[in-house]
């Protein structure tokens, strides 16, 4: 140094402007970039590197002077790893220290390729921090050994380096590390216990679809002949008794078949008596008698199926019960063909509950199941159930959607009124609670991905 100072006052000067390109880094990675290529400004040297310790008690070189990326498979930086792991196994004293190292004072494996890599001498410079764990470890090379004001100097830019770091280090910790300093407290441990047995609590898989009161075994009402309904005699919902009349049928055309049927007979018997007159004289008149006695047999069959016929065109109740049906309006005039459904007849007192499952919504269900059914009419209280049988396929429900049809039987004495609605909570097996949660976001990712 000078009489005037000026090599003392350069070296002041590139220290303070590497701590504040340093400290003023927009990130993490080019402060630590700024340390390994800036630091020659303070002192020559062959090669500057910064390892940088884990979590898992390792570490790995993250930078290197004129390196803008760091190959970590490369032989030369997995060598460097090796080396800083092997100091960091000879004590933690000499971990935390400066020092300097040369194949002689490195594992022999190690010795025997430092030439390869690297020059003579290599210096090992902690960067220290305000707080555990420390952020890293400077490595510089260079082929003369470093003097003590050199460590000195170095020393004191490893402080500004290491409480650089340290910031990003708080800033950005990585979440294993966190994850740690959680599991180590006593209170997270017992919540992540306690958690823990929560989500693995064996709950009910349930779900809600729609559900309707329906008849237990109703009377289909079919018309009994092909000709318009003339006349609907009750109303829908309406109790009948046994005999009752519930609806007509135009009689025209079977008016008409009857009388033709009724003249085509009496001319049958007349024709027999005409050759049965004749069949004494005449041996072909006698001949005759016995085909016409079948004809008279075939339209007097046809005479009383037209008769039975007509009486079949009022239709009656066949038992006591309620007749359900929509609209009488709907169904005056309306043509109806044989066997045609036109009406149910059901006992109020043998009703059954009806639901509709969708298939995204499907759950193992095996008969027996509990059913509980939340009527609109009364939504604070249920009526309890449980299930008979399910279709095995889909079927087009009221609402429009395809859906599995579910039946169920009431409990005695709890039975609703027929025809009622309302929401059907089903419940399968047990699960935990955890599988509640993600059942419905898994089968929807699924659907999503097409797996």
């Amino acid at each position: 140094m000078s009489a005037d100072g000026q090599p003392g006052e350069s070296v002041l000067a590139h220290l303070l402007a590497l701590a504040r390109d340093v400290t003023q880094a927009k990130s993490e990675d080019l402060a630590s970039y700024a340390i390994v290529n800036q630091t020659f400004q303070l002192l020559p040297y062959h090669m500057a590197a910064l390892w940088r310790p884990g979590d898992d008690g390792g570490g790995r070189i993250t930078h290197a002077s004129g390196l803008a990326k760091i190959e970590a498979d490369s032989p030369f930086v997995m060598w460097l790893n090796a080396l800083a792991l092997a100091h960091l196994a000879g004590g933690a004293g000499s971990a935390s220290a400066p020092a300097q190292l040369s194949a002689a004072s490195v594992p022999e494996k190690l010795g025997s390729q430092w030439a390869e890599w690297l020059p003579a001498h290599l210096l090992w410079m902690p960067l220290p921090s305000p707080a555990e764990p420390w952020p890293g470890v400077l490595l510089l090379a260079r082929e003369t050994a470093f003097d003590a004001s050199e460590v000195a100097l170095l020393g004191e830019a490893a402080g500004l380096y290491g409480h650089a770091l340290w910031g990003w280090q708080r800033r950005h910790r990585n979440w294993r590390a966190r994850l740690r300093q959680l599991a180590a407290r006593r209170r997270v441990r017992v919540g992540a216990l306690l958690a823990a047995s929560v989500l693995l609590l064996p709950l009910r898989l349930s779900v809600v679809v729609d559900g309707e009161v329906i008849a237990q075994a109703p009377i289909v009402l079919a018309a009994p002949a092909d000709a318009p309904i003339r006349e609907v005699m009750v109303r829908p919902n309406q109790a009948v008794k046994a005999g009752d009349v519930l609806y007509v049928l135009d009689d025209a055309g079977v008016r008409n078949r009857l009388a033709v049927a009724a003249k085509t007979l009496e001319i049958a018997r007349a024709d027999w008596l005409r050759s049965s007159q004749k069949g004494f004289a005449d041996e072909a008149s006698r001949s005759d008698v016995a085909a016409l006695s079948a004809r008279i047999e075939e339209k007097q069959a046809e005479l009383g199926y037209l008769k039975e016929l007509s009486q079949r065109l009022t239709v009656r109740a066949p038992a006591a019960g309620v007749v359900v049906f929509s609209d009488p309006l709907d169904l005056v005039g309306k043509p109806v063909v044989t066997g045609e459904h036109v009406m149910t007849l059901s006992d109020p007192a043998r009703v059954a509950l009806q639901a509709w499952l969708p298939p995204a919504d499907a759950i193992a269900l095996a008969p027996g199941a509990q059913m509980s059914l939340s009527l609109f009419t009364a939504p604070l209280g249920s009526v309890q159930a449980t299930l008979e049988d399910s279709s095995y396929e889909t079927e087009i429900a009221p609402q429009g959607h395809s859906a599995f049809r579910l039946r169920g039987r009431f409990a005695p004495g709890e039975a609703p009124q027929l025809g009622l609605k309302g929401t059907v909570r089903l419940y399968g097996e047990r699960a935990p609670l955890i599988y509640h949660m993600l059942r419905r976001p898994l089968a929807g990712m699924r659907r999503l991905l097409g797996v």
